[in-house]
């Protein structure tokens, strides 16, 4: 799974997400950040915070602090951790559900989720239906609606903050090209949105203690879904 995260395209969209996490995150000082996912680079790299931890599910070679464990679960203690970055950690987990009720234990009181996942209903999530193997990275993912990902945190007791579609660039490993297409980034946010190959939603735990043992009760309460606005720091 990571060398598709080391390829050009894989590369190229990486570093799309990166150049949004900063300007998302609202502005302050996080303790202790979490990095989990099997990207290498580095999302918490201009993130204002004390320690950063990177969790992966196996061993790396990596020059920074790096906790070995499986996503579902985490070896950390409840309430300790500030900021929380899921990179792609629902759309390649093997149980979700899992992954959100680990977070929702050791994410401090106010303390920050950051949810980068697949869009099923944009450029990649079409490509994925009608071209590509399934079988194979990253059209194995789980692709997740955006409106579904919202209700299991706010079921959690989350409260979405902020967030943005991202990556209108079609899906091919050519670095050249990438960067001839780079103007389609503005086009699309301004123009189609909805056709974004992946989206970042922020959220904020507003709960102390909530245990939710099977996510999918969410279809059986009635939910307000929130608007996903971007959240910019003030200048």
């Amino acid at each position: 799974m990571s060398n598709w995260f080391n390829t050009e395209l894989g590369y190229c969209f990486t570093n799309e997400a990166c150049s949004h996490i900063t300007s998302l995150i609202p502005q302050g000082y996080h303790g202790v950040a979490l990095q989990i996912g099997m990207a290498e680079q580095d999302l918490l790299a201009d993130i204002d915070c004390g320690e950063r931890i990177y969790v992966t599910p196996r061993n790396r070679e990596f020059t920074r602090l790096q906790v070995c464990s499986r996503w579902d679960a985490l070896p950390f203690e409840r309430r300790s951790i500030d900021l929380v970055v899921l990179f792609h950690a629902l759309d390649f987990g093997k149980d979700p559900g899992g992954v959100l009720r680990e977070v929702s234990e050791i994410l401090a009181p106010e303390g920050h989720l950051v949810i980068i996942g697949l869009n099923p209903f944009g450029i990649w999530g079409i490509c994925r239906l009608v071209k590509f193997d399934k079988n194979t990275i990253p059209w194995s993912a789980n692709y997740f609606p955006l409106t579904r990902v919202q209700d299991w945190i706010n079921l959690l007791g989350f409260v979405t903050v902020g967030g943005t579609m991202y990556f209108y660039r079609p899906p091919i490993n050519n670095e050249l090209i990438l960067r001839r297409l780079q103007f389609m980034e503005s086009a699309g946010r301004r123009w189609w949105p909805v056709l974004s190959g992946a989206y970042i939603v922020v959220a904020k735990n507003r709960t102390l203690n909530i245990h939710t043992k099977n996510l999918s009760t969410v279809s059986r309460v009635v939910r307000r879904r929130h608007r996903l606005q971007t959240l910019m720091r003030n200048s």
